[in-house]
């Protein structure tokens, strides 16, 4: 399939963006994907870079606990599960 190189296309470019500290563009494209691939096997892993981005770049951090939450309530591979839980609690603290 078709289907399943299009979401890892996105995937690819976003953390490309990421490398190449294009931001914007990293958060542009991650937010694509997600619209259009919410329960794509790579979606977890993308909120919790998204998280990221959000609050230490971004400096949104906001948008950086949602996407935390996200990544938390609904885990999947290629980050630490427990680093995200520990940081969301950590940012729930300082509210």
């Amino acid at each position: 399939g078709e289907r399943q190189i299009e979401p890892q296309y996105h995937v690819k470019a976003g953390e490309i963006f990421v490398k190449s500290e294009n931001l914007d563009r990293a958060v542009n494209v991650f937010e694509n994907y997600l619209r259009a691939y919410p329960r794509d096997k790579s979606a977890p892993k993308v909120r919790y870079t998204l998280a990221l981005i959000y609050m230490y770049h971004v400096n949104n951090p906001y948008k950086g606990i949602h996407y935390l939450t996200q990544a938390v309530q609904y885990p999947g591979e290629g980050y630490n599960v427990e680093e995200a839980k520990a940081l969301l609690e950590e940012l729930r603290a300082q509210k």
